[in-house]
């Protein structure tokens, strides 16, 4: 299993521990995935990786973009826009929790802040950053191994 897809699949597997969906996708297309799968939910929308070689073996840097929406409401007030950012605080630390539990991965950075927008997409939510490392996963025998 390479990095990446053990990344994603710890991603999506933390989602589900939460009852939460979660996708990976654009900016744009979770404009239109948002309009059909009302919150609360956890997307993915940016993903940077950053190989390093530490000796012999290799070091993975992800620098991951999120948004966490809880509710798209018309109208709230501004107390409901605050609960509601209340709310997904709560759903991002439990979700940034489950990532912390993993015994492969090593959280460096960490970064939220607060969304609303009007109408269905995004609504009211967090947009958070992550950096993580890790162990490059990524089998090589192919170009590495004798035989």
């Amino acid at each position: 299993m390479s990095s990446l897809k053990y990344i994603l699949d710890l991603f999506e597997k933390s989602a589900d521990s939460l009852k939460v969906p979660y996708i990976k996708t654009t900016p744009k297309r979770l404009q239109h995935w948002a309009e059909k799968n009302k919150p609360p939910f956890i997307a993915l929308i940016d993903l940077e990786e950053i190989d390093s070689k530490v000796r012999n073996n290799y070091l993975v840097s992800f620098n991951l973009g999120f948004i966490c929406a809880v509710a798209s409401l018309k109208d709230p007030t501004d107390e409901i826009i605050t609960k509601e950012q209340v709310e997904a605080d709560i759903l991002v630390k439990k979700f940034r929790r489950l990532i912390d539990n993993d015994p492969k991965i090593n959280t460096t950075a960490f970064a939220s802040s607060e969304v609303y927008r009007g109408g269905v997409y995004l609504g009211v939510g967090k947009g958070f950053t992550m950096s993580l490392e890790m162990a490059d996963l990524n089998d090589y025998c192919g170009i590495d191994c004798d035989g």
